[in-house]
C-alpha cells in the first residue's frame, strides 16, 4: 500500500543573516496584499493523534494527505477570499491565536501550504516558477535512472470493481470469520511443527529450475490477492482506491493499489486492518496450503502446496513485514509509532544531527520526545544501511548469471547514489541560506568530506588481521571407507579409541554377496565330489573337470574376498576421530562412502588462503598465529606455522570453508572444484595448549571449524576496497 501521507506543516524559524532576512520581508510585503482560500475540494477529517486531536486534509486530486495539529489547523480555517494575507495575520495576532512577531515564519508557513497545493494563491513569479519546474525536472531524471530497478506502472481504476464485489468478501472482515482464522492459524502452526522433520527437505529444492515458472506465476497470483486485500479492507470502511497497477521488482511483476485513502479515516484500527489486509489475504492461502502439503496423497499437489505456502507465507514476513522496506510493515509501524511519513522524518533527525555535530546549526525545537527522536534516528540509520545492503545484494547476484549486468547496475547505482549525496551537500555548504552565516566553517566541512577525507583514505592502514576460516586435524589422517556395498549391522569402535593396523571398524550386511559366496563354495565342492569319485578309468571327464575346478577356486577367493570388505578394517594406526553414528545401523552404505577417520600425530590447524589473503597476510615458517575454535569462545589458541604450499586439489573436501557454509572459498557447488588457486597453510598447535585445555584434547574435535587471524600487510583503506572491486570484476568475468 503506497505511502501518500506528507509531514505536518510546521513554520520555519526566522533567519539569521541580515540581508537574507530583508529579501524575505521585501517577498512577504508582497504576499500581504494577496488574498488566498483553501481549495474546495480537499476533504477534512479529525483524529486523534497521541491522544490530542489533530485535523487530516486529504488532497482527492494527487492522494496525499496532510496533518495539522490544532494550532495550525485554526491559522488555515482563516484564510479567505474577503481578506489579504496581512489582513489575515493581524486578525489572528489580535485574538491571540498566533504570535505578533511571528509574522515571518506565518508567511514561510503559507509559502509551504501554497507549496502543497492547498491554497488558491494567485503568486506569478517567474524565477521562483522556474526553479521549482527546474528541481522537479531533475528529480524526475534522478528517479528515471535510478529506479529502474523498481518500475511502477499505473494500470486502471479499480474503485468501481471494488464497490461491486465488497458484497462477496465483507464476510472475510466479520468477527466470525476473524474467529475461524485465529482457530486456524493455530492448527497451521501444530501441523507445521508436527512435520516439521519433513519441512526442510522441499525448501531446499524449491529454487529448482522446474519450480521456477510455478513460483513465478504464484508470486504474480499472490501479490494480486494481496492488494485486493488492501482494497477492499479500504472500501469496507468507505474508502476510496483510485488507482491499481504494477510494479516490476527486478524484472517481476507485482501488482499495487493506492489505499491512502485510508489514511483518512477517524479510527485508527480501521487504518491498522487496511493496513495488514494484504498480508490477512495471503495467510488464509498461506493456511490452507499448510494443510494440502500436510496431508494431501498427490505428491505433485503437496509439492505445489508447499510452494504456495512459501510464496504466500515466509516471503510475507520476510519482505512485507519488514518495517525497512516501504511496505506493510513500514506504515504499520508508523502507525503504532504515531508518526505518518516516518522515513522522511527520520530522515529529516538524522539530518538535523549531523548539522549540528559539523556544522553547529541548532534546527526549532520540536514536540517530539527524547525517545522519538532517538527512534527516528535508529529507522533512519538502519533503513539507509538496509536499502544499500538490498540493492547491492540483487547487483552480485545478478553479476554472478550476468556480469555485465550486475556490474553495470552496482556501478551506476554506486556513481548516481556518490554524486547525488555530494552534489546535495556542496550545494547546501556552499549556497544554501541556512549555512550563509558560517560559509567559513562550511568551506572548510565542504574541504574535509572532499578532499582531505578521500585522501587519507589512502594513507589511512586498514585496521586489524586477515581473519581467515581453518579446520581442526592431524598430521596424518586416513578415512576408513565401505568397499563393497552393505546394510550397516555393526560398528566396533567409539570416538577417541585407539585402533591398530587391521582392526575391525563396521560390519556390513549384503545378502547376495553372502549367497554369491556359498554358490560358490557349493559348486567347486560339487566339482571336487565328482573329480574324486571317478575312477582312473575316466581320464577324459576328469580332464573336463579340472579347468571347472580351477574357475571355481578363483571364484570362490573373489567371493571371500568381497565377504571379507563387509568388514571394514583400519588401514593405519591411531585414533578414531569420527565414526558413522549408531542411528545410521540398517543404512545401506555405497561403495566409497566415510565410515570412520583415523588420525595420528601431532595436532595441527589448517587453512586455506586465496591468493588475495596471501598477499595480504604477512607470516613466515616458524611465526605464530591466534586461532579460535568456532563454538567454544572460551578455547583461544596459538599455532606455529610449518608448511605453506599450493593447493593442488580438484575436490575441496572441507565444505565448512567454502562459500557454501558462508565462507570465502568458492567452488563449484556439483564438482567441489576450487575456483581459483588456493594455498594450503598448515600450524601446529601447541603443546603447553594442550597439556592446559582439555577441550582440545577430545579427538572428536578433527573437523571443528576455526578462525584463525593473521597479521596485515601494510595497505591503506582505498587501496584495499580499490583491490577487492577489482578482484570481484575479475573473478565473476571469468567465472561467466
Amino acid at each position: 500500500m503506497p505511502e501518500n501521507a506528507t509531514p505536518k506543516t510546521e513554520p520555519t524559524s526566522q533567519t539569521e543573516n541580515g540581508d537574507s532576512a530583508t529579501a524575505s520581508n521585501d517577498r512577504f510585503e508582497k504576499l500581504r496584499q494577496l488574498r488566498a482560500s483553501l481549495r474546495s475540494d480537499l476533504t477534512i477529517t479529525r483524529q486523534l493523534y497521541r491522544g490530542e486531536p489533530v485535523y487530516l486534509i486529504h488532497d482527492p486530486v494527487n492522494f496525499k494527505n496532510h496533518r495539522f495539529s490544532m494550532a495550525d489547523y485554526s491559522v488555515v480555517t482563516n484564510f479567505r477570499e474577503d481578506l489579504t494575507l496581512g489582513q489575515v495575520f493581524e486578525k489572528l495576532s489580535a485574538d491571540g491565536t498566533i504570535d505578533q512577531a511571528s509574522e515571518e515564519s506565518y508567511f514561510r508557513f503559507v509559502m509551504r501550504l501554497h507549496a502543497l497545493n492547498m491554497l488558491t494563491l494567485p503568486i506569478n513569479n517567474g524565477s521562483d516558477l522556474f526553479k521549482r519546474s527546474e528541481a522537479t525536472e531533475k528529480a524526475m531524471q534522478r528517479s528515471k535512472l535510478t529506479g529502474f530497478l523498481f518500475i511502477k506502472i499505473p494500470l486502471t481504476n479499480p474503485d468501481g470493481f471494488l464497490a461491486r464485489t465488497i458484497p462477496f468478501f465483507k464476510w472475510i472482515f466479520s468477527p466470525l470469520f476473524l474467529a475461524v482464522w485465529l482457530v486456524g492459524v493455530f492448527a497451521a502452526g501444530i501441523v507445521l511443527f508436527s512435520h516439521s522433520e519433513n519441512f526442510f527437505e522441499p525448501l531446499s529444492g524449491i529454487l529448482a529450475a522446474k519450480n521456477l515458472p510455478f513460483l513465478w506465476l504464484s508470486l504474480i497470483g499472490l501479490k494480486v490477492w494481496h492488494e485486493l486485500g488492501h482494497g477492499y479492507a479500504c472500501k469496507f470502511f468507505g474508502g476510496r482506491v483510485p488507482e491499481m497497477g504494477a510494479m516490476l521488482l527486478v524484472g517481476t511483476p507485482a501488482a499495487y493499489v493506492d489505499a491512502s485513502a485510508a489514511w483518512a479515516f477517524r479510527n485508527r484500527w480501521q487504518r491498522v486492518v487496511v493496513i495488514l489486509g494484504g498480508m490477512y489475504f495471503e495467510s488464509i492461502i498461506a493456511i490452507l496450503a499448510i494443510f494440502v502439503w500436510a496431508f494431501s496423497p498427490n505428491p505433485f499437489l503437496s509439492s505445489c502446496a508447499f510452494q504456495l505456502f512459501a510464496m504466500a507465507g515466509m516471503i510475507t514476513v520476510l519482505f512485507n513485514a519488514n518495517p525497512l522496506m516501504r511496505y506493510d510493515g513500514y506504515y504499520l509501524l508508523g502507525e503504532f509509532l504515531g508518526i505518518q511519513n516516518l522515513r522522511p522524518q527520520a530522515t529529516k533527525q538524522l539530518n538535523k544531527i549531523w548539522k549540528y555535530l559539523f556544522l553547529g546549526i541548532k534546527s526549532p525545537s520540536d514536540s517530539k520526545t527524547t525517545k522519538e527522536k532517538f527512534l527516528l534516528v535508529s529507522f533512519a540509520l538502519a533503513s539507509g544501511i538496509y536499502k544499500q545492503f538490498l540493492i547491492f545484494g540483487i547487483a552480485f547476484m545478478l553479476a554472478y548469471k550476468f556480469p555485465v549486468i550486475g556490474i553495470a547496475i552496482a556501478g551506476f547505482h554506486i556513481s548516481m547514489t556518490l554524486y547525488g549525496l555530494a552534489s546535495k551537500l556542496l550545494k547546501y555548504l556552499l549556497s544554501d541560506p541556512e549555512t550563509e552565516s558560517i560559509r567559513f566553517r562550511a568551506r572548510l566541512t565542504a574541504a574535509s568530506v572532499f578532499v582531505v577525507l578521500p585522501a587519507l583514505m589512502f594513507v589511512i592502514p586498514i585496521p586489524g588481521g586477515v581473519g581467515i576460516v581453518g579446520v581442526l586435524g592431524f598430521e596424518n589422517e586416513a578415512i576408513a571407507r565401505a568397499q563393497t556395498p552393505g546394510f550397516l549391522e555393526e560398528i566396533e569402535v567409539k570416538p577417541g579409541q585407539a585402533v591398530n593396523v587391521g582392526q575391525s571398524i563396521a560390519k556390513t550386511q549384503n545378502i547376495d554377496v553372502t549367497e554369491a559366496l556359498l554358490q560358490k563354495q557349493l559348486l567347486l565342492q560339487s566339482n571336487l565330489l565328482k573329480a574324486k569319485s571317478l575312477s582312473s578309468d575316466s581320464i577324459e571327464v576328469v580332464a573336463k573337470l579340472e579347468p571347472l575346478i580351477l574357475q571355481g577356486k578363483s571364484d570362490v577367493r573373489r567371493a571371500v574376498d568381497a565377504h571379507k570388505r563387509l568388514t571394514i578394517r583400519t588401514m593405519n594406526p591411531g585414533r578414531v576421530a569420527r565414526v558413522i553414528s549408531q542411528d545410521q545401523i540398517g543404512r545401506m552404505l555405497e561403495v566409497g562412502e566415510e565410515v570412520a577417520v583415523i588420525v595420528d600425530g601431532r595436532p595441527l590447524v589448517t587453512a586455506w588462503l586465496t591468493e588475495e589473503d596471501l598477499n595480504s597476510s604477512q607470516f613466515e615458517i616458524g611465526s605464530k598465529v591466534k586461532f579460535r575454535i568456532h563454538g567454544r569462545s572460551q578455547v583461544d589458541g596459538v599455532a606455529t606455522i610449518y608448511k605453506v604450499e599450493p593447493a593442488k586439489i580438484n575436490r575441496m573436501n572441507q565444505l565448512a570453508v567454502t562459500q557454501l557454509a558462508g565462507e570465502s572459498i568458492l567452488v563449484d557447488p556439483e564438482t567441489m572444484e576450487p575456483k581459483e588457486q588456493l594455498f594450503k597453510v598448515q600450524m601446529l598447535i601447541d603443546g603447553e595448549l594442550l597439556d592446559n585445555n582439555s577441550n582440545l584434547k577430545n579427538w572428536i574435535d578433527r573437523g571443528a571449524k576455526t578462525s584463525v587471524r593473521f597479521d596485515r600487510k601494510y595497505e591503506s583503506i582505498g587501496s584495499w576496497i580499490v583491490r577487492r572491486v577489482h578482484g570481484f570484476i575479475k573473478q565473476v568475468t571469468v567465472d561467466s
